[in-house]
């Protein structure tokens, strides 16, 4: 009897360091985990810093009017806002500073995606050749993104036209 009390707190040390070394194992997965998502997280955050992408709030109803925007609607697609001016300040040489802009006509969004929108004028009509599309439009495309595409729309000839860029680096 007396030789059962003292092998009954040596058994139970001996799983009590057994759990110890599985618990301090765990602690160690968890570490490598948090670590991991940390990482993960910050390339993620570092990446949507580097990436334009923010789509202007849709302004009121009553400001997206004519022809264009009646043509995007009954094509289908939801203009969310229209009329952006985004200024550009360039600087030559090091010289006295530039000031230019580049204008958005619309935003438009159909199925869950969402367009720049680029209304065809007539005293700057587009080439339909890819240096003229890329010279005219690919700013479009390196301001936002996230943009699915750029629409081109020609009031004069009723059309509408899909332009995507996949630019590798």
């Amino acid at each position: 009897m007396f030789a059962e009390k003292r092998k009954s707190p040596i058994s139970l040390e001996v799983i009590h360091r057994g759990d110890h070394m599985q618990h301090k194992g765990d602690i160690y997965v968890m570490l490598i985990i948090v670590a991991i998502f940390v990482v993960w997280l910050f390339r993620s955050m570092k990446r949507s810093l580097k990436t334009p992408g923010y789509f202007p709030p849709p302004l009121d109803r009553e400001e997206l009017k004519g022809k264009a925007v009646e043509l995007l609607e009954q094509s289908g697609y939801e203009v969310l806002s229209g009329k952006h001016r985004i200024p550009v300040y360039i600087t030559l040489d090091d010289g006295e500073p530039l000031e230019s802009r580049l204008y958005i006509d619309y935003f438009a969004k159909r199925d869950g995606d969402t367009y720049i929108v680029k209304v065809d004028k007539e005293r700057q009509p587009l080439e339909w050749t890819g240096s003229a599309i890329r010279d005219r439009l690919l700013p479009y495309h390196l301001l936002y993104r996230k943009a699915d595409g750029i629409l081109y729309v020609s009031v004069k000839e009723r059309a509408i036209r899909k332009i995507s860029f996949d630019v590798k680096r």
